[in-house]
């Protein structure tokens, strides 16, 4: 089984090879337990990779998401109320799986008060409980710092907030988004904790827009950062303004690593690929500083 993207893409662009076995058991178990993840509701050319090794994202608050970025193949509309019950199924579902480190993401949920933060800490709050290590890549939460403390409070090892594009392309890419709040709740989170972004290359940003972006995480002190290559999902999202080259994606890996940041820089690089990897290397440049 061979993930087929929306149309033919660069043959450098390749998905990683995969137990089909393990894929086709993990998500038989997670549908069971009744969980879902970004993996699969996103269309990731990860997940069967990813899933054969028993690691996934976890989507929280539900599949419907209040806002329409051009590129994600997330539902929009009006979302469903909050399951309380979500928390202990997430659990279940990262015992099955095994692994120590466990990352949950969200919809933007623009019709919660707190932007659904409370509920993203109680799910962490359990996890952290019962000996998990977490990752929460959180929307940008109405903007709202006291929101992303309610997160931080729970916890997490590491919050994630992703920047997605360059400034100039947010009007039209990234609606009812603001560049410079992610950096603000960055930089606020950063004091904090462990912080991570992620960029989409292939919508119309120059190279030299994405390195300011880089830049900007930098100055943000943002410690982790993600940079992959846009896929277009299917006919509704934007189509893919350009493809690049393994040696641009190397050479963005080693700007970014000059600024200090743990880079993960690859055409099939998502959000939380090799979230646990990163993770560790974080934490031992946070033991050198700190030396």
């Amino acid at each position: 089984m061979d993930w087929k993207p929306y149309y033919k893409i660069p043959e450098h662009i390749k998905p990683n090879r995969y137990d089909r076995k393990g894929y086709l058991e993990v998500m038989k178990k997670l549908r069971e337990i009744g969980v879902i993840t970004v993996c699969e509701e996103d269309l990731c050319p990860n997940r069967y990779y990813c899933y054969s090794k028993r690691t996934v994202t976890f989507l929280a608050m539900g599949n419907i998401c209040t806002r329409r970025c051009k590129y994600c193949n997330i539902r929009k509309g009006k979302p469903l109320m909050l399951d309380p019950k979500e928390p202990e199924r997430i659990l279940e579902a990262a015992k099955l799986l095994g692994s120590e480190y466990i990352v949950i993401t969200s919809v933007t949920r623009d019709d919660l008060s707190d932007g659904g933060a409370s509920h993203l800490a109680s799910i962490a709050r359990l996890l952290k409980k019962n000996g998990f290590l977490v990752e929460v890549l959180a929307p940008d939460l109405k903007g709202l710092k006291e929101s992303v403390d309610i997160v931080i409070d729970s916890g997490i090892d590491v919050f994630a907030l992703n920047i997605e594009t360059v400034e100039r392309l947010y009007p039209e890419i990234r609606p009812g988004a603001r560049y410079e709040r992610i950096l603000e709740l960055l930089r606020h989170a950063s004091r904090r904790v462990i912080t991570k972004s992620g960029i989409i290359l292939g919508m119309g940003e120059s190279m030299s827009e994405v390195k300011q972006t880089i830049r900007d995480l930098a100055k943000s002190n943002v410690r982790i950062v993600t940079i992959g290559q846009y896929l277009r999902p299917g006919p509704e999202q934007i189509e893919v303004k350009r493809y690049y080259t393994m040696k641009e994606f190397k050479e963005l890996k080693m700007y970014g690593e000059s600024l200090g940041l743990i880079v993960e820089s690859n055409p099939l690089v998502r959000s939380s690929f090799n979230a646990y990897e990163s993770y560790l290397k974080a934490v031992k440049n946070e033991d050198k500083n700190n030396k």
